[in-house]
């Protein structure tokens, strides 16, 4: 194990620098992971450039939502040196240290083995945004949202990519909704049957359109497709 280990640390928000720090000076969570991927998040974004308030604990911090890697030292009997492991949400990167670090202790509550056939890093690209696209796929389905006409609100981004490509492959028609023209390209190449712009409503409720709504924006656009969904709908 590496005496010395370099990890990015906000000293303030919007403040961060690279630093190098002993390994004696870790916490003293069970479970301690040589990190070899994280993802850049939405959260992330804001808590390295301040714009946010994700970090809940005082600075410094190390920022990170999302980590994988492999356990190189665990005082509980379910995780082993050598386990290759993810770990997403649970206050990572927002009240204890995240996974913009070369090493990291961590609570076991949220620690989860890596799925057999997928490498840390393909975790990683695929990341909290693939997750979070996953659930919503999944909360249609158990409300029996099988098939028919789904929106995805925020196509351009991660989660609404991971969510139209998923939806795709199910069998659903999907309608993207995002104003980053530029990408309407690729979100068809995803599986979008249309790509619209952001979506605004003129009345509380419009036309019955949508059987199923996975949105990721928010506000006006969240209220916009609320109008929009069928009776019985389900939105993500």
């Amino acid at each position: 194990m590496a005496d010395m280990y370099q990890c990015l640390v906000l000293v303030d928000s919007g403040q961060s620098h690279i630093e190098e720090r002993e390994f004696r000076s870790m916490g003293d969570e069970p479970v301690t992971i040589a990190v070899e991927y994280s993802s850049i998040n939405y959260k992330d974004a804001l808590a390295v450039t301040g714009m946010g308030k994700i970090v809940r604990v005082p600075f410094p911090f190390v920022p990170g939502i999302d980590l994988a890697g492999t356990v190189i030292k665990s005082e509980i009997s379910s995780y082993v040196p050598g386990d290759r492991v993810i770990l997403t949400g649970g206050g990572l990167g927002e009240s204890f240290s995240g996974g913009y670090t070369q090493l990291q202790m961590v609570p076991s509550e949220y620690l989860l083995k890596l799925p057999l056939g997928m490498s840390t890093r393909m975790s990683m690209i695929l990341g909290t945004a693939g997750l979070t696209a996953m659930l919503s796929v999944m909360a249609l389905e158990s409300h029996h949202i099988m098939d028919g006409e789904i929106l995805v609100t925020g196509a351009s981004g991660g989660v609404g990519m991971i969510a139209v490509r998923l939806l795709a492959a199910l069998g659903y028609r999907v309608t993207a909704s995002c104003n980053s023209i530029h990408l309407w390209h690729k979100i068809a190449g995803l599986g979008a049957e249309t790509t619209i712009h952001r979506i605004k409503a003129t009345r509380p409720l419009e036309h019955a359109r949508y059987d199923g709504i996975i949105d990721t924006a928010g506000g006006n656009t969240l209220a916009s497709a609320l109008s929009q969904v069928r009776h019985h709908g389900c939105i993500a």
